[in-house]
């Protein structure tokens, strides 16, 4: 029990320590992107919206729920910070109703972030395919809206800027860049277009297995975090409850 108690207490602490910074970055990650890039967002996706074939109903729904991303990183950090500031005062007072608050957060959250997986594994094609063909539009991609939407400010050449630009992104761990298919030097042609919108692809789902492998990560710590904050309760009222106390006084119940 002695031992129990303390690597649950050290858990608990320790884990809500990471969380607390975590939380703490994400505010200012949202903060940050709805005081100086929500203008930018909305700027390329307007100005390149027709290049790439989006239709008017994906354009509206884009503007209309994309500038919310930094308000949903704001309240993710939030609630993280906050339940990771219930975690560490609970675990070292001893606090249930702390304890209790503390699981409850960490339950919601731990139902949300399956959710999220299990729609972002149901719909893994569905994303592999959009990204193979936006990629292949934006290689192909020719008008002044959307190359000056790729060039974003940086010193790419405007006639070739949204090669450049996926180049850049695709090509890095390339040795030799011509075997890069999005390579900014190979031709302008529909099948260069498509052998780059093959390999965004891979790279999106490929990040997207690693941002899976992380989610995984987090839920089985919370589950974990979840379990210590049970064991905490009960073992706490074991030790204060009067009909705890009672049976223990007379020999029928054992707590070390």
């Amino acid at each position: 029990m002695g031992l129990g108690r303390c690597c649950s207490k050290t858990f608990l602490i320790g884990f809500n320590v990471i969380f607390l910074i975590t939380g703490a970055a994400l505010i200012g990650v949202g903060i940050w992107v709805k005081v100086d890039r929500v203008n930018d967002v909305d700027s390329v996706i307007e100005k390149t919206a027709s290049s790439l074939g989006l239709d008017a109903g994906a354009t509206a729904a884009l503007d209309k729920y994309l500038p919310y991303a930094p308000w949903a990183l704001i309240i993710l950090g939030g609630v993280l910070f906050l339940a990771s500031f219930f975690g560490c005062c609970g675990a070292t007072s001893k606090n249930r109703c702390l304890l209790w608050t503390y699981f409850f957060i960490m339950f919601v959250l731990f139902v949300a972030q399956l959710a999220v997986g299990a729609v972002a594994l149901v719909n893994k094609g569905d994303i592999e395919g959009h990204a193979e063909q936006w990629a292949k539009k934006l290689y192909l991609c020719t008008t002044d809206d959307c190359l000056k939407a790729c060039q974003a400010g940086s010193d790419r050449p405007l006639a070739s800027a949204c090669r450049d630009f996926l180049s850049d992104v695709m090509c890095g761990p390339y040795s030799n860049k011509n075997d890069c298919a999005c390579y900014e030097n190979k031709p302008s042609t529909e099948s260069s277009a498509t052998a780059c919108g093959e390999l965004t692809g891979k790279f999106i789902m490929r990040n997207l297995n690693i941002a899976g492998i992380f989610l995984l990560s987090t839920i089985g710590l919370e589950l974990i975090g979840m379990l210590s904050a049970c064991y905490m309760i009960k073992d706490h009222r074991r030790k204060t409850d009067p009909e705890h106390q009672h049976l223990k006084a007379e020999g029928n119940y054992y707590v070390s």
